[in-house]
């Protein structure tokens, strides 16, 4: 019988999924250093997280930036949403992000 693609792909990525402490601590420390503001932050995953997401928010012109730290620091697969605030002309943006494993 042919192996599905889903199991193929757990097998694949199997242990490679998690984040141990000190690389969840890491990002903040990136994130804060970086005086991106943490407006939200969650964290999933039992006994040892596979999954965290969370919005930081940062002004205009430091936009670039903030894409480019997130971008390093958050694994190969990270998804970054970008909601721009502020009529005519935004001035603050809050990026989510979401990343799944190292």
């Amino acid at each position: 019988m042919a192996t599905r693609g889903s199991e193929r792909l757990s097998r694949q990525l199997g242990s490679r999924c998690t984040f141990d402490e000190g690389q969840l601590q890491r990002v903040l420390e990136v994130l804060r250093e970086n005086d991106l503001k943490i407006v939200d932050w969650e964290c999933k995953g039992q006994p040892q997280p596979d999954f965290f997401s969370g919005t930081v928010e940062v002004d205009g012109r430091r936009l670039g930036k903030a894409t480019e730290v997130l971008g390093l620091n958050l694994g190969e697969r990270v998804k970054i949403e970008l909601f721009p605030y502020g009529i005519p002309v935004p001035d603050v943006f809050r990026l989510r992000f979401e990343s799944q494993g190292h």
